[in-house]
């Protein structure tokens, strides 16, 4: 979850997430001594500061897990806009099917002979 924490604050900033280490190795020392982590991005949402500060925790065993994280409100406007977007696919793909049928002389009533 540290990897996961450290790549947000790359791609929210530019940077890695100590900018001022200038060679991994030093970079690595510091991630293994530190006793605080890295500085949250003020561009991030409450929400996306929210979910770093579950990723960035020093203790590994206090961390988030993978599905605690999941469960925040930082992936849940993602989660409903799939859920949208899956609703909107079945309801073009039954209107499709609808189209063709009526076009096959089907129709919505069946075939009246």
């Amino acid at each position: 979850m540290w990897s996961l924490g450290a790549t947000v604050i790359e791609m929210a900033t530019g940077k890695p997430p100590w900018p001022d280490y200038s060679n991994n190795l030093a970079a690595l020392f510091h991630v293994a001594t530190s006793k605080d982590p890295p500085p949250t991005p003020e561009t991030l949402s409450s929400d996306g500061a929210d979910f770093l500060s579950k990723c960035l925790v020093i203790e590994a065993k206090d961390r988030a897990t993978c599905k605690e994280l999941l469960a925040l409100p930082f992936f849940a406007s993602e989660r409903e806009k799939a859920d949208k977007e899956k609703v909107a696919k079945k309801a073009l793909k039954a209107a499709a099917s609808a189209t063709t049928a009526a076009a096959m002389g089907g129709g919505l009533g069946g075939n009246k002979s």
